[in-house]
This record gives C-alpha cells, sequence and structure tokens, in this order.
C-alpha cells in the first residue's frame, strides 16, 4: 500500500509499506479511497509529538470500500462504502461498554511501544503490552502491524467493526 509518512518537522514522503491483513476475526479491511487532514495531524507535522520519528505512518479520517472482511464481522460485507472516524472502537471493552468510544482499549492493534502507538513495526515488535489499569477489561492486543487508523489514500488499511 502507499501511506503518507512523517519524515521530521514539517517534512513527508510518500512510501510503500506492506499490505495490512486480517490479524483479528472482527477486522475489516479498507480500500480508502478519500482522506482529509485535520487539526490533530498538524501537531503531528510541526513536531510537537515527541514520540514521532520518521517513518510513522499520518492520516486518520478517512472513507472507502470494505475489500476485506475477518469471519466474525456481521454488520458489513465486502463491496459496502464506509466512513471511518478519527478513533476506532471495538464496542466490547469497559470503555465501549459505558460509550467512551475515543478510550477503546482494542481499537489499536499495534502494541504499546516506548514511543507510543502508530509506531513502525519493528519497534513495536519489541514493546511489552501495558492495559490501562483504569479499565477492568484491559485486554492488549499483540499485533506489531502500523496503525488502522493512520492509513491514507489510496491505500488499504485495517479496521474493526
Amino acid at each position: 500500500m502507499r501511506a503518507i509518512t512523517w519524515r521530521g518537522v514539517n517534512e513527508t514522503a510518500v512510501e510503500t509499506l506492506d499490505d495490512p491483513r486480517i490479524l483479528n476475526a472482527r477486522d475489516i479491511i479498507l480500500e480508502v479511497g478519500l482522506t482529509a487532514t485535520c487539526g490533530s495531524d498538524l501537531h503531528l507535522l510541526g513536531g510537537y509529538i515527541p514520540a514521532m520519528r520518521a517513518g510513522d505512518v499520518l492520516g486518520h479520517e478517512f472513507m472507502g470500500t470494505v475489500a476485506e472482511v475477518g469471519p466474525e464481522v456481521r454488520n458489513h460485507k465486502v463491496g459496502d462504502r464506509v466512513v471511518v472516524c478519527s478513533f476506532i472502537s471495538c464496542g466490547q471493552c469497559w470503555y465501549c461498554r459505558n460509550e467512551l468510544w475515543s478510550l477503546c482499549d482494542n481499537g489499536n492493534p499495534n502494541r504499546p511501544s516506548p514511543r507510543g502507538y502508530g509506531a513502525p513495526a519493528s519497534a513495536a515488535a519489541t514493546a511489552t503490552p501495558t492495559p490501562s489499569a483504569a479499565s477492568p477489561a484491559a485486554t492488549p492486543t499483540t499485533s506489531a502491524s502500523p496503525s488502522p487508523t493512520r492509513a491514507p489514500s489510496p491505500s488499504r488499511t485495517r479496521s474493526r467493526t
């Protein structure tokens, strides 16, 4: 897939990355058609987030067509057109059950890394999961693939239903 990556303060590049794959039975892979830049992207681009490293993928609000679904996906099918908001939630963790969608424990498939979520796979793969102590149902995920919420177009991205 092609993705816009952060290369340094106010510097980006379009790079070819590995295509996403279904990792969780509730995953969806989207063929992204359009994406937008929002204010939080400007914080990343401007270097205001010290955890940013060259190669981190930018972009997290997009729309597209469902290209592949995991076996437990019930609400969408291949070919559906969807819009993805700025955060992705699982609908099942303590936060989601309490309608605190943006705090979802499972919305990002990357392991936490010393630099935070969204780190390139090589950095995330060696990190130890650290679930939120505030959530009684905290369940860290173990994938080391790029974050699904940061895939710009044109590309395919992994999402959850």
